[in-house]
């Protein structure tokens, strides 16, 4: 899946670094989270995606700009791609009284760089997917 051009590229940034660097910012995260460190988490956010871009290549135009949008907005602590890139969403870490603010400008500043309209949702952070265990009653 790597363009010919990239291969040398790619084979510096090797398989053991990569899944390294996954298990690392998961792990960082966690305590962030638990200390409400949105600075630091943001900055987490902030380098997972330059690397998506630039190591995993699997970003696209229209998805860098949202999140280059996001990330030089104030209220942003952290930005980046969600899912499993080549186009699609990106998530932002943002300062919940400059939400309005922060939606308002970012759709602005995509809609001027790249022609196109974003939509946005707000969400509040929650405890996410977890496993359940159903008993069936004969």
């Amino acid at each position: 899946w790597c363009r010919p051009e990239r291969r040398d590229h790619r084979d510096d940034f090797g398989q053991e670094e990569r899944a390294g660097m996954d298990a690392a910012v998961a792990a960082g995260s966690l305590p962030l989270l638990a200390e409400d460190d949105a600075a630091e988490l943001g900055q987490l956010m902030d380098g997972s995606h330059a690397s998506l871009r630039d190591d995993f290549e699997v970003t696209n135009e229209a998805l860098n700009q949202i999140v280059e949008s996001a990330q030089v907005h104030a209220a942003c602590f952290g930005a980046r791609m969600t899912g499993a890139g080549f186009g699609g969403c990106a998530v932002a870490l943002v300062d919940e009284e400059h939400v309005d603010a922060f939606i308002s400008t970012v759709k602005e500043e995509y809609r001027r760089h790249s022609g196109l309209e974003a939509q946005m949702y707000v969400c509040q952070p929650s405890a996410g997917a977890s496993v359940t265990q159903f008993s069936i009653a004969e």
